[in-house]
C-alpha cells in the first residue's frame, strides 16, 4: 500500500481500513492491539513529517519510548528509519546517521528489504550533508538494486530521482535523463500520487538544467498540485521554488521572487532547516538578476547562520561561492577572499575535483583584481588540473558504470533468453500434455466404443439365437399339427398356407396365395370363412387371421346338416 493511499486512509478515520494498512505493513497477522495502535501511529507520524517535522519527532520519540515488547524486527527498523528522516528534516545529521545504520543493520540481518531501502535512501541524503559523495553513490546504488522486483511504487519513485540527481552531479546527462523518463513511465503505471511527484520532480530539474523551461514548469505546476493534494508540504514547496527559479529564467523576475518567498515561507513552517538554505540561496540569485546584489549577500548571510549551526559542507560550499562572487561585484575583495579561501577549504575536505577546480578559479579571479598575477596564473593552472582529474574520475566512473551496465544488461539479455527458453519448453510440455490427453481420449473412447460394440454383438446375437429357437419352436408345432393352416385377411384374401403334406393338395399353394375366398371357394363357404374370420378378429388389433383345417371340417358338417334341413 502506497504512502498516499496510508495517508488518505487516515484522513478518512475508518478504523477497519487502518486495520488493513497496518497488517500489509507487518508480516505478524496476530499483533496485539497495542502494537497495532502503534503502527497506526507510526504512519500518521511518517505523513506529519512531510508538513511539521519538529511535531512529528516529538511523536516519533513518544513512539520509541512506547514501543510495545512484542514489536518485530521490521517495526524496530521502520521506527529507525522514522527517526533518521525526521532528524534529516530537523538537520539533526549526526542522530540521522546513526539511527539510518541502525536501520539498515538491522533490516539486513532479518531481510527486510523494504526498511533496507529506506535506510539507503536516508543514507544517501545524509552523505549530501555530510559532503561523503562516496557514501552516497553507494546507497543510491544500493537502493536501487534492493527496490528490484519490489512493489513499492512511491519508494522507487524516490529512488529513481536520487538516482537521477547523482548522475546529474556527475555530468551524465544522458544517464540523468533516461533514469527521469523510465521513473514517469513507472509512476503512471502504477499512478501513485507520490511515485508521481518525484517522477514530475526529476523530469522538470531536467528540463529546468537543460533549458527548456516550459516544459519544466508544466512539470512543477503538476508536481504543486500532486503535492497540495497529498498534503506533503515539503515537496509542494519543492514545486513552488522550482516554479520561482523557472519564472527567473524566462525573465520574470518579481513572480519568481513572490514565488521563491512563498516557498520559504512553508520551509519555515514545516522545519527544515536545510530546505530554507535552498530557499535563501534561489532567493539571492534571483535578487542579484534584479540588480539588488546587496540584498543577495544579506540572503546568503541567513543561509551561513544556519549552516554554521547545522554543519553542511556542500551546502556551505555553494552559499560562500556565491557570497564572494557577489562580494566581489560589490568591491568588498576582502570579504570575497575570506568566504572563496574558506569554500577551497571545504572543498578540499569534500574531495570534490569539480568543486576544488570551481574554488580556485574563484580564487584566482579574486586574485587577478588585486594585482597578484602569478598568484592568479598557479590557482587557473590548480583548476586546470583539478578539471582535467575530475574529467578523468568521471570517465573511468562512466566505463566503470558502462561495465557494470553491460554486465547487468548481458545478465538480464541471458535471464530472458533462459525464460524465453523455459516458457517454450513449457508450450512444449502443454502441447505434449494437451496430444497425450487427447490420445489418451481417443484410446478411451475408441475401446469404450469397441466395449458398447462388443456388447451389442452379444445382445444381437444372443435375440438371433432366441428368434431362431422361437422359430423353430413354432415350425415345430406347425410341423405337429396334421391339418392345414391358412393364413386370412379381413377380405377373405389367402396370405400363406401351411400343410404337412401339401402334395395332397388338391392345387398347389402358390396358386391360392393372393386370391380370395371368394376366388377358391363356393359362395356359401365363403361367407361362412368370413364369419369365422370375424370371431377370430374379436379383440385383436391384427389385419390377418388363421383358419385351421378343423374350422373347414366344421364348416362341412355345417353345410350337410344345411342340406338334410332343405
Amino acid at each position: 500500500m502506497t504512502f498516499f493511499a496510508t495517508r488518505r486512509l487516515l484522513g478518512l478515520s475508518v478504523i477497519p481500513w487502518l486495520v488493513f494498512v497496518v497488517f500489509s505493513l507487518s508480516n505478524n497477522a496476530w499483533a496485539s492491539p497495542a502494537l497495532d495502535v502503534w503502527r497506526i501511529e507510526a504512519v500518521s507520524t511518517r505523513n506529519l513529517a512531510e508538513s511539521d517535522a519538529p511535531a512529528a519527532y516529538q511523536k516519533a520519540e513518544h513512539l520509541e519510548y512506547m514501543l510495545p515488547a512484542e514489536a518485530t524486527p521490521i517495526d524496530r527498523a521502520q521506527l529507525l528509519n522514522l527517526l533518521s528522516r525526521i532528524e534529516i528534516y530537523l538537520a539533526l545529521t549526526d542522530r540521522a546517521a546513526t539511527h539510518a545504520q541502525q536501520a539498515s543493520d538491522l533490516a539486513r540481518k532479518h531481510a527486510d528489504r523494504v526498511g533496507q531501502v529506506e535506510a539507503d535512501l536516508n543514507i544517501a541524503l545524509i552523505a549530501v550533508n555530510q559532503g561523503r559523495l562516496d557514501a552516497m553513490v553507494a546507497a543510491v546504488t544500493d537502493g536501487m538494486e534492493k527496490i528490484n522486483g519490489m512493489d513499492r511504487s512511491d519508494l522507487l519513485g524516490e529512488v529513481m530521482l536520487r538516482v537521477a540527481m547523482m548522475y546529474r552531479r556527475q555530468n551524465w546527462f544522458d544517464e540523468s535523463v533516461t533514469v527521469t523518463m523510465q521513473a514517469m513511465e513507472i509512476a503512471q503505471r502504477s499512478n501513485d500520487p507520490v511515485a508521481l511527484i518525484y517522477a514530475h520532480q526529476g523530469m522538470a530539474i531536467s528540463f529546468d538544467q537543460s533549458g527548456r523551461q516550459q516544459e519544466a514548469r508544466d512539470h512543477y505546476l503538476k508536481m504543486r498540485e500532486l503535492a497540495r493534494a497529498t498534503h506533503m508540504s515539503r515537496l509542494e514547496a519543492d514545486a513552488i521554488i522550482g516554479l520561482g527559479r523557472v519564472d527567473s529564467h524566462l525573465g520574470n523576475l518579481p513572480d519568481g521572487e513572490r514565488l521563491i518567498r512563498e516557498s520559504i515561507d512553508i520551509y519555515r513552517k514545516s522545519g527544515s532547516p536545510f530546505n530554507v538554505t535552498f530557499g535563501l540561496f534561489a532567493l539571492a540569485e534571483n535578487l542579484a538578476n534584479q540588480g539588488y546584489v546587496a540584498a543577495s549577500v544579506t540572503a546568503l548571510d541567513k543561509a551561513v547562520v544556519i549552516y554554521e549551526k547545522y554543519p553542511n559542507k556542500i551546502g556551505l560550499w555553494w552559499t560562500l561561492s556565491a557570497r564572494s562572487k557577489y562580494y566581489q561585484s560589490l568591491n568588498r575583495t576582502d570579504a570575497a577572499r575570506a568566504d572563496v579561501e574558506r569554500a577551497y577549504m571545504l572543498a578540499k575536505q569534500i574531495g570534490f575535483p569539480l568543486y576544488l577546480s570551481e574554488s580556485a578559479k574563484r580564487m584566482a579571479a579574486i586574485a587577478a583584481s588585486r594585482g597578484e598575477h602569478r598568484r592568479a596564473y598557479e590557482l587557473l593552472s590548480e583548476a586546470d588540473a583539478m578539471s582535467a582529474q575530475a574529467a578523468r574520475e568521471n570517465v573511468r566512473a562512466r566505463m566503470l558504470e558502462l561495465a557494470k551496465r553491460y554486465k547487468s544488461e548481458s545478465k538480464q539479455r541471458e535471464i530472458n533468453a533462459l525464460s524465453l527458453r523455459n516458457e517454450r519448453q513449457a508450450n512444449e510440455i502443454h502441447r505434449q500434455s494437451l496430444q497425450y490427453r487427447w490420445l489418451t481420449t481417443l484410446v478411451v473412447g475408441g475401446f469404450s466404443v469397441l466395449l458398447i460394440t462388443i456388447f451389442f454383438l452379444l445382445r444381437l446375437r444372443r435375440s438371433h439365437q432366441q428368434l431362431q429357437r422361437f422359430q423353430n419352436h413354432q415350425q415345430a408345432i406347425l410341423d405337429a399339427i396334421p391339418d392345414l393352416l391358412f393364413e386370412l385377411g379381413l377380405d377373405g384374401r389367402y396370405y400363406d398356407c401351411h400343410a404337412l403334406h401339401p402334395d395332397l393338395l388338391a392345387a398347389p399353394i402358390q396358386e391360392l396365395l393372393g386370391k380370395t375366398v371368394f376366388d377358391v371357394l363356393p359362395q356359401g363357404m365363403c361367407w361362412f370363412e368370413l364369419s369365422i374370420a370375424r370371431k377370430a378378429m374379436v379383440g385383436t388389433e391384427t389385419a390377418r387371421f388363421i383358419v385351421l383345417s378343423r374350422d373347414i371340417t366344421q364348416r362341412k358338417q355345417y353345410d350337410m346338416l344345411e342340406k338334410a334341413r332343405l
